[in-house]
């Protein structure tokens, strides 16, 4: 409970580092739960999102992606892994947009649509769609219009969600609200 306490406040790669490690040590004595392992993966796919090196983004996606299949053997149809996939698929462009976008874009809308199946009322696949329609061209079918409904939905469903217990993800609230904030100043 520790550990969650701390990532809803991370901000840092050492202290992401230090979760993804602590996480991987709690997967290897709860080796049947699937939560330690998603959380080991977010850890790793945020720290390929904030890489400043494009180098490194491919390798910390590629390990958050090693935990998320662990996770996903032991759960199955779970709205929160295929989304968590849909990260680790945007930080994969991120590290080279001009020859991913296209390709891999195909990848996260499916990530997208089956996490919001799973789970209609998880906010988190909207957030991560509004997030990446944000960062799209206009001319690709992104920008702030775009974008603009669907983070007030993410909103709205973020109102609303009650995760299964504690320990289950509830993270993006904070960062869905700023987004919106910052569509409304620019």
């Amino acid at each position: 409970m520790d550990n969650l306490k701390v990532l809803d406040t991370a901000k840092s790669p050492g202290t992401f580092v230090t979760l993804a490690n602590n996480f991987d040590r709690i997967s290897n004595v709860e080796k049947k739960e699937w939560l330690p392992y998603y959380y080991a993966a977010f850890c790793y796919t945020m720290l390929a999102l904030y890489s400043q090196d494009p180098n490194q983004i491919d390798p910390l996606a590629d390990k958050a992606e090693s935990y998320l299949q662990k996770a996903a053997e032991l759960s199955s149809k779970n709205s929160e892994i295929s989304c968590l996939y849909g990260m680790i698929t945007a930080a994969k462009i991120s590290a080279d947009p001009m020859n991913r976008f296209q390709a891999m874009s195909v990848d996260l809308e499916t990530y997208l649509a089956r996490s919001k199946a799973e789970d209609p009322n998880n906010p988190r696949p909207y957030l991560l769609e509004a997030n990446t329609r944000l960062r799209t061209p206009e001319s690709m079918g992104g920008g702030k219009s775009v974008a603009k409904p669907i983070i007030e939905e993410a909103i709205k469903k973020y109102d609303t969600f009650k995760p299964e217990s504690a320990l289950y993800p509830n993270w993006g609230k904070e960062n869905a609200v700023g987004i919106l904030q910052a569509m409304g100043k620019g």
